[in-house]
């Protein structure tokens, strides 16, 4: 939401070509706006907030089959009780993707997001789980050298994460998300979720 909008006034006139387009567009929860972290809010808040998101999305896009529940979260930011609030949640989160660089990653202490740099994957004693993100195409000038390195790390799970903002999207990006394309092609990997990937 910002001062002018927020998602209950999206139409849903495009619902049925979200769905038909399920199998590889998804929407998540991010976050309500650009200032909150879901650090700061209380369980109950978490839970009403990510409902609330959710049901308008499941409106918008015709069904929870576009739905991805393993979210990033914004900033990567949430304190222990809202997390495992939101995995209980109705159309609950299965885990949540962490952050692409050495900051610590929700509640988690560093010890546990080293594990996850070098793992790909941490499940915590409340059983959520966290998958790493690999990287920011933002950030990198050469995705397809970026990822060959990637691919090479010994603890690389071969399940690569990869994202960027829709702000960065521009005639740049395209050539990125190309190079991204053709790296998955020749190297022989396939598209998905997370979400399908982990069990929760």
């Amino acid at each position: 939401e910002n001062d002018h909008f927020n998602l209950s006034k999206a139409t849903d006139q495009f619902a049925s070509e979200f769905s038909m387009n399920k199998d590889w567009l998804k929407f998540g929860y991010h976050g309500t706006n650009g200032e909150e972290k879901m650090a700061d809010v209380a369980a109950s808040v978490a839970v009403s907030i990510y409902e609330n998101v959710i049901n308008e999305l499941i409106r918008i896009t015709g069904g929870m089959d576009a739905i991805d529940t393993v979210p990033r979260l914004h900033y990567f930011s949430g304190n222990e009780p809202a997390l495992l609030a939101l995995t209980n949640a109705n159309h609950g989160s299965n885990g949540f993707l962490t952050a692409d660089d050495d900051r610590d990653s929700y509640y988690l202490k560093g010890d546990e997001n080293l594990y996850i740099a070098n793992h790909d994957f941490f499940k915590d004693d409340n059983g959520i789980y966290f998958v790493s993100t690999d990287l920011r195409l933002d950030n990198t000038l050469n995705p397809y050298s970026s990822l060959i390195k990637i691919a090479d790390d010994e603890n690389q799970n071969k399940c690569i994460e990869v994202f960027t903002h829709e702000w960065q999207f521009g005639d740049l990006m395209k050539l990125k998300l190309w190079a991204t394309c053709f790296f998955a092609y020749k190297e022989g990997y396939s598209w998905d979720f997370p979400m399908y990937r982990y069990e929760q």
